[in-house]
């Protein structure tokens, strides 16, 4: 069987994220020089989304997720830019993801701890 994730990572997201450390950390885990010397953050983002569409299976997890994420503004690629390209969203609230990311409700599932 093939591999199904070559690549993977996990962060932490905030209340605020701060987008240049998610790009930095992404970034690193994909290539360390990926982002050296690009300050500008639609430029990061650009670079970022590339370097990832460049992977053949690759998952992304936002864990701790407060409120909506601008997927394009860090560069992770999302629905049909990518398809493979996998994004786990984890919240303790149902409605972070179902209302301020609609998400599908059928991805949305709540464990009770």
């Amino acid at each position: 069987m093939a591999n199904m994730v070559e690549k993977m990572g996990c962060w932490c997201w905030s209340k605020s994220p701060d987008v240049r450390r998610i790009q930095e950390e992404l970034g690193n885990k994909l290539d360390p020089k990926l982002l050296d010397k690009i300050t500008n953050l639609n430029e990061r983002a650009s670079r970022l989304r590339d370097r990832i569409k460049m992977e053949a299976n690759i998952l992304i997890i936002l864990d701790d997720v407060r409120g909506e994420i601008n997927l394009a503004k860090i560069g992770i690629p999302f629905e049909n830019d990518h398809n493979s390209c996998k994004i786990l969203l984890v919240a303790e609230s149902e409605e972070v993801l179902s209302n301020q990311m609609n998400s599908p409700q059928r991805t949305i599932s709540v464990l009770g701890l």
